[in-house]
């Protein structure tokens, strides 16, 4: 099966005609979707969009970036008009930005940046189990900032990539942390899941349906999706097993 490829850019540090080479690739919709966002949210925003279209004509040079269109799914997730089995996921937090794309299976991604003002028991609560809150709350409060962040993109990541948003509570998947592992999760078929920390960014997790490897890029301009393709991230992303059920 083709790998799934997941393409990465720090924001904050885009030249102001690579912000602009991105913006200048979305559509009417998207162009009036920014221009509502404040200057810092507008500029991830256009980023994340114009990456995605530059994504995917990576994977399928067929259509042109500017000339993508899309369905959105019943519970929300966007995907290509064509070809059907074409999918992808965008994020984008405060100056961090990724797209996954994958042949023929569902993917999600999720980036957060680490604010430890954001990582307060409160928070937990809204996606933790019972059970998670209790080990969180365990930890030192740098492990706990860590771990938070980390649980938090993990599970966003597996809910993306299932379709389901807010249909799926994020407390009906289980988790075990130190090391973070995934207890619990029903949705049918195989999944894989990765995380990685971008030093002094943000927060990465994605995930996706049935078996294959991961590619990670860094993209600091539009053209860098060019001829032979950006050069890889340099960051560890370890892959989050998940348990075994069953006998």
């Amino acid at each position: 099966m083709p790998p799934i490829d997941l393409y990465v850019t720090a924001t904050a540090a885009l030249a102001p005609d690579a912000e602009a080479g991105f913006a200048a690739l979305l559509d009417q919709e998207e162009r009036q979707r920014a221009a509502r966002l404040p200057g810092g949210a507008r500029r991830d925003f256009s980023v994340a969009h114009g990456l995605c279209r530059l994504a995917l004509t990576r994977a399928h040079a067929a259509v042109a970036p500017a000339a993508w269109r899309f369905r959105i799914g019943r519970h929300g997730k966007p995907a290509p008009e064509a070809p059907a089995d074409l999918h992808f996921s965008l994020t984008h937090a405060a100056g961090l930005v990724a797209v996954a794309v994958a042949w023929g299976r569902e993917v999600g991604v999720d980036a957060e940046a680490l604010v430890p003002a954001l990582a307060t028991v409160q928070t937990a609560e809204v996606f933790c189990t019972p059970v998670e809150l209790a080990a969180l709350c365990a930890g030192d409060a740098a492990a706990r900032t860590e771990t938070f962040f980390a649980l938090w993109t993990l599970k966003e990541s597996l809910i993306k990539a299932t379709g389901e948003g807010l249909s799926r509570p994020p407390q009906t998947i289980a988790c075990g942390l130190h090391p973070l592992r995934i207890l619990g999760f029903d949705a049918p078929g195989t999944w894989r899941s990765w995380t990685a920390e971008i030093p002094a960014v943000g927060r990465l997790a994605v995930s996706a349906a049935a078996a294959g490897m991961l590619r990670v890029y860094r993209v600091a301009t539009p053209s860098d999706l060019a001829g032979s393709g950006p050069p890889p991230l340099d960051a560890e992303f370890i892959e989050v097993p998940f348990a075994r059920r069953g006998p």
